[in-house]
């Protein structure tokens, strides 16, 4: 089918070039209207396509595109499971699961990549199997589909009716934690344990804190990679000074659907910022630290 040929390369020509833009650190992202001509595309040119041959087309163009099919079903079960409209949105998706346990942008990419590379050989492979081998194929491929499920725990009863709310009411408790940890502090690496654990358990993305430009205390989600923060992400930096001219940067970023820094986000942190500010001055005996400014 010389007409479903041609599209296919036109499209995956247009992905390329902007694929190059888009590898993170991305440059350039791309929106609802772009992604959803490209599932278009894909869906209209596969039942096309399998439209004009055997059966077995079917399942090599379902396996091609096996990782978005998959992730589409289970984020319609997973939200039926959970009370939730199939159209609402959540963070819940694969790429999402893959970063909450650890993996960094890229890692969590090129994981996709191979499970969809893995779908394509096994689609590809149907074309010269016999009857037997294309069932031992499918029964592969849907062991390996349940595997990567039950690996990223996609049916896990999530019960969050306001999920802003509840990650503040966590970052609440969290700050005065923290401060109370900072309070009873008595040398930096006591300070930084307690900036560790308010970290932890708020899910912050990654954190640090410079004094005079040299990195004291540094977190992050699993292994770092470099400019991490991307779209989805939200950043906000806190700039102390000493009456000596020390100069303290204090900055957290972390995932937030309002895709901004809250306000009550950047007030908690306001606070732990001062409780930082006080332990690193009872620590040190330097003179009182004054925030001299603080944006999100």
């Amino acid at each position: 089918n010389i007409l479903v040929g041609l599209v296919a390369m036109a499209l995956a020509g247009a992905l390329l070039g902007f694929l190059y833009f888009n590898v993170n650190p991305a440059s350039i992202f791309m929106g609802d209207a772009g992604s959803m001509f490209v599932g278009y595309v894909l869906a209209t040119t596969l039942v096309v396509g399998a439209k004009t041959a055997d059966g077995v087309s079917l399942w090599i163009a379902s396996l091609a595109v096996g990782v978005p099919i998959l992730d589409t079903l289970c984020a319609i079960v997973r939200r039926r499971l959970n009370g939730r409209p199939i159209f609402s949105c959540d963070r819940y998706h694969f790429h999402h699961l893959l970063l909450a346990r650890g993996l960094t942008h890229r890692r969590a990419v090129t994981f996709l990549y191979v499970v969809s590379f893995l779908f394509v050989v096994a689609g590809s492979s149907l074309i010269f199997a016999t009857d037997w081998v294309a069932i031992c194929i499918l029964g592969a491929s849907a062991v390996g589909a349940t595997a990567l499920i039950r690996y990223l725990e996609v049916f896990k009863l999530r019960i969050e009716p306001d999920e802003l709310q509840d990650e503040l009411l966590v970052w609440r408790r969290e700050v005065k934690s923290g401060v109370v940890a900072l309070h009873a502090s008595e040398t930096q690496p006591e300070i930084w344990r307690a900036l560790d654990e308010f970290a932890r358990n708020t899910k912050i993305l990654q954190a640090n804190c410079e004094i005079d430009q040299t990195v004291q205390w540094d977190w992050h989600t699993g292994a770092k990679a470099e400019n991490e923060l991307t779209r989805g992400y939200v950043a906000c930096p806190l700039y102390f000074t000493t009456n000596q001219s020390d100069e303290v940067n204090l900055e957290f970023q972390w995932y937030c659907d309002a895709g901004e820094v809250l306000p009550e986000n950047r007030v908690l942190l306001e606070v732990l910022g001062d409780g930082v500010a006080d332990a690193l001055e009872r620590v040190s005996h330097s003179p009182s630290l004054e925030v001299i400014s603080k944006t999100g």
